[in-house]
């Protein structure tokens, strides 16, 4: 990452949040942020992991790169949410 040679990145949440993580990848040119299984954020939350709650920091972080979120098991509460 440190070299930017990395076209693609897959990180847990709990691996992204981290002050040196997001630091190191501030100086890149992040073109998208995909976040999957997007249903355990509403599902299990912050109670499950204080990160879930975090990603809503990504947008400031990295205002250029659309956020998608993804899931198959979405139901109408996670939809909504």
């Amino acid at each position: 990452v440190a070299a930017g040679q990395t076209r693609l990145l897959y990180l847990a949440p709990e691996r992204l949040m981290t002050t040196r993580m997001l630091e190191a990848l501030a100086r890149l040119d992040i073109r998208l942020i995909a976040i999957d299984e997007a249903h355990c954020i509403s599902q299990w939350g912050p109670a499950f992991r204080r990160e879930y709650e975090e990603l809503s920091r990504l947008r400031g972080i990295f205002p250029d790169a659309p956020i998608i979120a993804l899931t198959a098991t979405a139901d109408e509460a996670t939809r909504t949410d």
